[in-house]
């Protein structure tokens, strides 16, 4: 099994917000006669902080072949890989002033088939090394049934795109291209694209694909069937 916890930068500095409201309410309270709405004010922003300092203390989810199981003071919750028809994880770059490069907000959304979804990113430390093991224990689970879906003649999707062994890729349910008209593909950590013989690249966001690690073992697998089909 593997655990994440809370961010501990996040806390540091939350803890370091909420030592100076209080500071900043103790003062107000002893030197002010007249506004004394304003200590009311700073003191109820510090004790939601504190709140939400705790809160952040108690989040944790924990990892296993099986499924992921978070926890909370709010509760607990828990998603098996089998059960899951949607696993997004990625990243957005988040700059200082829209100029300096400051750290990546990572976003990872689970949805099973009930219809339940499981939000959570940089709540927890080592964010980057959770959205990789999300994404490669839920492949673990669900490529082979995924892969013979396809093989069999099916079509899979994948959120903005969806893959038939026929057809092709199709793109946000609207727009599709043959996988004879693709030259190859290229999957990173932040997008998805595709090399066409005529037209420009397409290229989708990760955080619009669903599963990109096991859709990029079928994209490889139609191409080799067109290949065979000449």
């Amino acid at each position: 099994m593997e655990r994440y916890s809370f961010n501990k930068v996040r806390f540091a500095l939350g803890l370091g917000v909420l030592l100076w409201l209080g500071w900043a309410t103790v003062q107000d309270n002893r030197e002010l006669t007249t506004n004394r709405h304003e200590v009311a004010i700073e003191l109820l922003l510090t004790i939601g902080l504190a709140s939400l300092l705790v809160w952040l203390l108690s989040v944790r989810i924990d990892l296993n072949r099986h499924g992921a199981t978070y926890r909370s003071l709010t509760g607990s919750r828990q998603m098996h890989w089998r059960n899951l028809t949607k696993v997004y994880a990625s990243w957005r770059q988040r700059y200082l002033a829209q100029l300096i490069p400051w750290y990546r907000a990572y976003r990872i959304e689970l949805t099973d088939r009930q219809g339940n979804s499981l939000v959570f990113g940089n709540r927890f430390q080592n964010a980057d090394s959770l959205a990789q093991r999300v994404l490669e224990l839920s492949g673990d689970q669900l490529r082979a049934g995924h892969l013979a879906a396809f093989q069999a003649g099916k079509t899979v999707d994948f959120g903005a795109l969806s893959l038939s062994p026929q057809g092709g890729v199709t793109i946000a349910g609207q727009h599709t291209v043959p996988w004879s008209e693709i030259v190859s593909y290229e999957l990173t950590d932040s997008e998805l694209a595709f090399v066409l013989r005529r037209g420009q690249a397409i290229v989708l966001p990760l955080r619009r694909v669903s599963l990109p690690n096991v859709c990029g073992t079928l994209i490889a697998s139609g191409l080799g069937l067109a290949r065979q089909r000449g």
